[in-house]
């Protein structure tokens, strides 16, 4: 299942990929946003996400608004045969734009604990976090490519609510047109090979 979709661009790119490089089902993808329908089309100006809701309806993706990923037991509805064995959060964000630290590390803290307690997750499934890595923009350098996980203390997060880091993927190039909270691209589109995200895998500690 995704979370924190956006406009629903990451999940009509993964979609999109299987199609033309496995004959894998997708019907069991689950994939949602944060906003109710209407508010997701108002921020987003109505066309893109209007365009990616098209794809995913005709790949049969179940889609789903109003999913709160630090409130996964009351907001998510899983329709899968089986558990969900994998929850995918790409550039994670406070929906109040706060730039504290602190918030930013709550809000993982809390995407860690909605997990643990979603009745829908199996018990031995992977959380994968996307977060951003190095960056050669003109207003951005960073290359230290872990340096939001560290900044945000995300494996402390992980640790504090039972979870450890398994390994990771990256960094490499955004293949889909990220977005900020606040519906504007997340980086300009020649600066798409300036910018990289890397992907960090979870699981569960076992007792």
């Amino acid at each position: 299942m995704i979370v924190g979709d956006g406009d629903f661009a990451f999940t009509k790119e993964i979609v999109e990929h299987f199609q033309h490089i496995s004959s894998t089902s997708t019907t069991e993808l689950h994939t949602s946003i944060f906003l109710e329908r209407r508010e997701a089309i108002e921020r987003y100006k109505g066309g893109s996400i209007l365009d990616h809701l098209e794809t995913l309806r005709g790949h049969g993706i179940q889609h789903a608004f109003a999913v709160d990923a630090t409130r996964l037991a009351e907001t998510a509805a899983w329709k899968g045969k089986e558990s969900c064995n994998t929850i995918i959060w790409t550039y994670p964000f406070p929906e109040s734009n706060a730039v504290g630290i602190e918030t930013k590390h709550c809000l993982v803290k809390s995407f860690f604990a909605s997990v643990k307690h979603w009745p829908s997750f199996k018990a031995d499934g992977t959380i994968v976090i996307g977060l951003k890595s190095c960056t050669t923009t003109a207003r951005h350098i960073n290359k230290d490519e872990d340096y939001q996980l560290k900044q945000w203390q995300v494996l402390d997060a992980a640790k504090e609510e039972g979870f450890h880091q398994v390994s990771d993927f990256g960094p490499v190039y955004p293949f889909w047109r990220a977005t900020h909270v606040c519906g504007r691209a997340l980086f300009k589109e020649k600066d798409r090979q300036k910018v990289t995200i890397k992907f960090y895998a979870f699981k569960a500690d076992m007792e």
